[in-house]
């Protein structure tokens, strides 16, 4: 775990805060969740990320920043690789980052949303993200307007999107996935970051720091209403939101499943996914 509150690179987030006009809707934190597509951590995260959602989302948005190649460049290919992208027109393979940035167009949740699919192709379905059919499914699943999608995918304001991506991470210094950082809207210049996956307790801890209060935490959902929402999860990451043991958040759902409410539609390494059923 590590703390990031230092005056000077809480003003250069809170720069490009303010430059990507961001409607924050008057919650007082923004977590920026900076996240590779392919970082197994980064899906792993996912689950923490889902119950501090449900216990807390009143207080915080979330922002997924992606940083795939900014971990693996130096300050000046970066500035190269960000000069080629504004200059470059349609390439021959659309970049499943950019995708991302291009679904973020039609609104925060659309973009959490196609992030969360494009993890599950490439975890799960072991597709090839690089290819613009897969991508196009995904933003089908996803729920988006699959015209506006395909338009946006190649357009400037993506690559404009993605290049601002890339600097805020290289002006947090952010060198490991996932990373976590707090930004405060209520008291200035105070920012936390945290690296690697930490316990839920610890996010918690956090977020209560910031707020400068102890809320209780907003009773979750039944089990199939949260199913129902996310349309696909994981037996880890029901155990973990609801606080079961995966013997008895697998009981539940092969409960919903007797009920004809889920099923199970993937078994991955240690893991199985279960899947919500339309009536």
């Amino acid at each position: 775990m590590s703390w990031y509150i230092t005056k000077e690179n809480a003003s250069q987030m809170k720069s490009n805060v303010n430059n990507r006009s961001i409607d924050f809707l008057n919650k007082p934190i923004i977590i920026y969740n900076f996240v590779d597509l392919t970082c197994s951590n980064c899906w792993s995260l996912e689950p923490y990320i889902k119950k501090l959602l449900l216990e807390y989302g009143m207080f915080f948005t979330v922002r997924p920043i992606l940083c795939h190649d900014t971990l693996h460049l130096t300050h000046r290919d970066s500035i190269t690789t960000s000069h080629m992208m504004k200059k470059s027109n349609r390439t021959t393979k659309p970049n499943p980052l950019l995708g991302v940035k291009a679904a973020g167009l039609q609104g925060n949740k659309a973009g959490r949303k196609f992030l969360r699919k494009v993890q599950e192709a490439f975890f799960l379905e072991q597709k090839d993200i690089n290819e613009e059919k897969a991508l196009i499914e995904c933003a089908e699943k996803a729920g988006l307007d699959v015209d506006e999608f395909k338009s946006d995918l190649y357009s400037l304001p993506a690559r404009k999107a993605f290049l601002c991506d890339m600097k805020i991470a290289d002006e947090m210094d952010v060198n490991q996935l996932p990373t976590l950082v707090f930004f405060s809207q209520i008291v200035e210049d105070h920012t936390v970051k945290i690296s690697g996956i930490q316990t839920y307790e610890a996010y918690v801890y956090i977020l209560k720091k910031m707020l400068q209060k102890d809320p209780l935490p907003t009773k979750k959902p039944p089990l199939e209403d949260f199913l129902r929402h996310y349309r696909m999860v994981s037996l880890n990451e029901v155990a973990i939101v609801y606080d079961w043991s995966l013997e008895e958040a697998s009981l539940k759902l092969k409960q919903l499943q007797l009920m004809q409410m889920a099923k199970k539609v993937k078994i991955s390494r240690n893991n199985e996914f279960w899947g919500y059923v339309q009536p």
